[in-house]
């Protein structure tokens, strides 16, 4: 298959670069498939933060008030999934806030 060693780490590396293509192309395609409430009912309607069941306001993953980051805007709690969301909030909370 391979010859030398150099030849050899060439393949190898062909072939790494071949397979990271095409792990880049099926994500980006099941990303918008994802995306596209059509194609999914899961996220066909937007889920709703309540103080029973509170979501991170920047992708709507549950959270636990308990233990998650959180900002207040407007006199009202935010609650984040992890510390860089929380973050992207703080940037800029008119965004994510309707």
């Amino acid at each position: 298959m391979c010859g030398d060693e150099n030849d050899s780490r060439r393949c190898l590396l062909a072939v790494h670069f071949d397979y990271i293509k095409s792990v880049h192309s099926n994500i980006c395609t099941s990303k918008k498939r994802w995306m596209d409430a059509d194609s999914n009912q899961a996220y066909a309607k937007t889920r709703v933060s309540t103080n029973q069941h509170p979501l991170c306001a920047v992708c709507e993953m549950d959270v636990d008030p308990a233990r998650s980051p959180k900002s207040e805007y407007q006199h009202h709690t935010f609650y984040f999934c992890m510390d860089a969301h929380k973050k992207l909030f703080d940037a800029g909370p008119a965004r994510f806030v309707t």
